[in-house]
Order: structure tokens, then C-alpha cells, then sequence
């Protein structure tokens, strides 16, 4: 009988969390999917730039330059992702409001 009351208990968990706060537990769709995989390709393509150009550095000041060049431009897609993600999750506001 103990038994049986322990294997309920994650299933029992499973849907207190699936039917949380924030609504129904949903799987990535396709388009989630791709949009991922698409910054992942950005990440990858950018740090692999940043790597060819700092291995082609003459001196320590060109090198700290190639980094400061790639720190800001890392600042920068994160603050055009975080806009992009204010303006969805605006967005949904709206739709469920």
C-alpha cells in the first residue's frame, strides 16, 4: 500500500506544477525550436569571429581592443534580445488582458 502512495506522489507533483502560476507546462514548438538553434548559430559564428581575430593580434593592444570590439558587441545583441523579449512578453499581456 506505501508503495503505491509513493509512486502517486510524483505524478501528483507533475500536475500541481504543470497547473502552477504560470498555466499549463508547454513543449517548445518548432518556431521555439529554430529560434534557438539560430542564436546558438549567432553565439557560435560570433566567438569563432572573436577567436580568428585574437589569434591574428599583433600586440596586447590590438588584442584588448578585439576584446573590447567583442564585449560591446555582445552588450548590444543582448540589449536588442531583451528589447525583443520585453516587447513579446508585452505582447501576451495584451492577448490574455
Amino acid at each position: 500500500m506505501k508503495i503505491s502512495k509513493r509512486s502517486e506522489a510524483p505524478r501528483k507533483a507533475t500536475l500541481i506544477w504543470s497547473r502552477g502560476p504560470c498555466g499549463p507546462f508547454q513543449a517548445p514548438t518548432r518556431s521555439k525550436i529554430g529560434t534557438f538553434k539560430a542564436y546558438i548559430e549567432r553565439q557560435a559564428a560570433a566567438n569563432r569571429d572573436f577567436c580568428e581575430k585574437l589569434l591574428r593580434a599583433k600586440d596586447f593592444q590590438d588584442a584588448f581592443r578585439i576584446q573590447v570590439e567583442f564585449f560591446q558587441s555582445q552588450l548590444k545583441a543582448a540589449a536588442e534580445e531583451a528589447t525583443q523579449i520585453g516587447a513579446k512578453m508585452a505582447g501576451s499581456f495584451k492577448q490574455t488582458g
